[in-house]
């Protein structure tokens, strides 16, 4: 009657059985330090049926340089909006640190003291609502908590999107 052997139990959706964790790395450079980035599959975690054609991740980074960082995304595409019909597709992304470091941005813009304190982040939320009348509705709102604060963090970003606006 004694147990010699337990496996703990596990549930999850045959149709992505990635058991919580979307994505993992380990990093390490000069202007982050030691760096482990995950994502994790919010609907698994919380135990809701995930929405065909939406994605959520919670992301928890840890940089030994900079601080402790936390964020959502959240992707979507679908077949209407409120009821009104087209294709529709959308993201939101945020992240926020608490930073503890300097801005290093290029050969000449080193150590530089990031302008609004410590606490840092983004928030960018897009839509497109494409009517079946050849009508596009695009909405977005952008928020950067400074100047800087895209090109240090999320460099490709900076130099491949448009701008982050409210429109």
């Amino acid at each position: 009657d004694v147990p010699v052997f337990v496996w703990p139990r596990f549930r999850t959706s045959l149709n992505n059985p990635s058991m919580y964790l979307e994505r993992f790395s380990i990093n390490n450079d000069r202007i982050f330090g030691a760096q482990v980035r995950t994502g994790w599959d919010l609907y698994q975690i919380l135990g809701w049926e995930q929405p065909e054609g939406r994605e959520w991740i919670g992301v928890v980074d840890y940089l030994s340089e900079r601080g402790l960082g936390f964020g959502t995304e959240s992707k979507y595409q679908q077949d209407s909006f409120l009821g009104f019909p087209g294709v529709v597709s959308g993201e939101y992304k945020s992240w926020f640190i608490q930073d503890e470091g300097l801005d290093f941005l290029g050969q000449d813009r080193v150590n530089l003291i990031p302008e609004e304190g410590e606490g840092r982040g983004r928030i960018i939320a897009r839509h497109r609502h494409e009517f079946p009348s050849d009508w596009i509705l695009r909405g977005e709102i952008g928020y950067l908590s400074d100047r800087n604060f895209l090109e240090q963090f999320y460099e490709r970003e900076w130099d491949t999107e448009k701008d982050a606006t409210t429109g």
